[in-house]
């Protein structure tokens, strides 16, 4: 009996010494991944306030009405407002809202929302100001075509916009293939176009297993100072609770994969057919005159070149980059990068390659060529 006991006792101690080691494995693990996230923080990059929260649809929303600041690691920090829609408008302070027309609705990512700018400074608010009109910009950092077009097909028809400037850029339908929004602490689910029997359908969020990682506590590390506790603490708050969840998540997605096949992302070429001609469909529709807008991260070394998905549709395509190139007193990819991003400091250092305010007002003077050209 003592004997059994003694050895009930070794398994006892095993089987918690095993937990305990693969807990710390794992603890490792996820700090590991943390690191990049955690060095960002530390350079004062991300929003404060609370601007953003989940959407069922979307992956993620504007807060009606909110106000904040965008952190882009070295002073001035950017305002950043969403009125009661949703939509970024100026800070209040430095703009009156109104509802003039013509509307001016923007649909796209970052280049379009005018990440690191101010929203007065962004080609959709620029545009709308040169039409003494309204700006109501839908564009969000990380969408996609999915978001664009649950966007166009909500506020289109609602607002009946003068103007709809839909953004072109590569990396919009591969995101829109993709079942999360990466970039944000943790990782939220994003609506995305799966094929099914019927051909391609659009699949919305799911929220399953995901940690909302705008209730995480992740501003408050902007201002501590960076030690090994201040990490461990960012680990343990930020970090465990959305990457367990995520894990988990991973585990069953890949479970369910190996019992039933699982929906396969659309095909590129079909998405961008279909949501740009279901786009240019709402907007004739509802008596709105659809421009596209085809940005570029960088200066391409090839020349632009837009699908025919898109330049068979009939409405006008505006293409900046030439204009940007002519406007360049060094005509290279270092003299885009210098002339066309943020920079802050003395001496410059590149804080965010997104364009800053010099490149939203030439893509605003290409648009307004355009416009005017047709009147």
């Amino acid at each position: 009996m003592a004997r059994r006991i003694r050895w009930s006792k070794r398994l006892w101690i095993s089987a918690v010494s095993a937990i305990v080691c693969v807990g710390l494995v794992y603890f490792g693990s996820v700090a590991y991944r943390a690191r990049a996230l955690y060095d960002i923080v530390k350079m004062r990059r991300g929003w404060t306030g609370r601007l953003f929260r989940a959407d069922a649809q979307l992956g993620y929303s504007g807060v009606p009405g909110a106000c904040g600041v965008q952190l882009v690691g070295m002073p001035p920090d950017v305002p950043t407002c969403f009125d009661a829609d949703g939509f970024r408008v100026p800070d209040p302070a430095q703009a009156v809202l109104s509802n003039e027309r013509p509307l001016v609705l923007a649909l796209g990512c970052s280049y379009s929302f005018g990440f690191a700018c101010r929203a007065e400074e962004s080609f959709p608010e620029r545009v709308a100001q040169r039409l003494h009109g309204t700006c109501r910009n839908a564009a969000m950092p990380g969408f996609g075509l999915a978001q664009m077009l649950i966007l166009a097909r909500k506020h289109i028809p609602r607002l009946k916009p003068d103007i709809v400037l839909v953004q072109y850029s590569g990396w919009l339908v591969y995101r829109s293939r993709e079942d999360h929004i990466a970039g944000l602490p943790g990782t939220l689910p994003a609506p995305q176009f799966v094929t099914s029997a019927t051909g391609m359908a659009l699949a919305l969020p799911s929220f399953e297993f995901v940690a909302n990682p705008f209730d995480l506590p992740v501003a408050e590390y902007l201002e501590t100072p960076a030690s090994w506790f201040d990490f461990a603490s960012f680990v343990a708050r930020v970090e465990l609770p959305s990457q367990s969840r995520l894990d988990w998540r991973a585990t069953r997605v890949w479970i369910h994969g190996l019992v039933e096949h699982a929906a396969e992302p659309a095909d590129e070429q079909e998405i961008e057919r279909s949501v740009y001609s279901e786009i240019a469909s709402l907007c004739a529709q509802n008596g709105a005159h659809m421009v596209v807008v085809a940005l570029w991260k960088n200066m391409p070394a090839e020349g632009p070149v837009v699908p025919a998905a898109v330049t068979e549709l009939g409405c006008p395509v505006v293409i900046p980059l030439p204009a940007l190139r002519a406007n360049l007193a060094e005509k290279t990819r270092e003299g885009y990068m210098r002339e066309y991003m943020h920079w802050r400091g003395d001496p410059p250092v590149l804080v965010d390659g997104h364009p800053n305010a010099r490149a939203h007002a030439i893509i605003a003077d290409e648009i307004m060529r355009e416009l005017e050209g047709r009147n």
